[in-house]
C-alpha cells in the first residue's frame, strides 16, 4: 500500500497547481492558521483540504498573490467557462431543432395517414 503524501508533498503540489500563491513566510503562516482552524492542528492535510482553505483565504483576501498570474488564471477559467456555456447552448439548439424536425415529420406522417384512411 502506498503511503499518504505528507504535508510537504501536498504543499509542493499545491504550489505547482497555484503559481499565483507567493510562497513566503507571511503567506504560509496565514495559510496554516486557516488549515488549523478548518481541519484541526498538527495533522496531515490532503490536497483537497489545501484547496478548500485556499478558497477561504482568497475570499477573505488574506494572502498575497502574484496578481499577474492570478489574472491569467482567472482569464483562462473565464474562457473555459465561456466555451462550456457556448457548447451547452449549441447542444440545446441542436436538440431543439432536432425535436422540431422530428415533430414536423411525425405530424406530416400523421396527416398523410389521415388522408389515406
Amino acid at each position: 500500500m502506498k503511503p499518504a503524501p505528507s504535508n510537504g508533498q501536498n504543499a509542493d503540489e499545491f504550489c505547482v497547481i497555484h503559481p499565483e500563491f507567493l510562497d513566503h513566510e507571511k503567506n504560509c503562516k496565514q495559510f496554516n492558521k486557516v488549515l488549523d482552524v478548518m481541519f484541526g492542528a498538527n495533522i496531515a492535510y490532503s490536497l483537497d483540504q489545501f484547496e478548500r482553505a485556499y478558497e477561504v483565504c482568497k475570499a477573505n483576501n488574506s494572502l498575497e498573490l502574484d496578481q499577474v498570474r492570478n489574472r491569467e488564471q482567472q482569464q483562462t477559467a473565464t474562457t473555459h467557462q465561456r466555451k462550456a456555456l457556448t457548447k451547452q447552448r449549441q447542444e440545446r439548439e441542436r436538440s431543439r431543432n432536432l425535436s422540431e424536425d422530428e415533430l414536423g415529420s411525425t405530424a406530416a406522417g400523421r396527416i398523410a395517414c389521415a388522408h389515406r384512411a
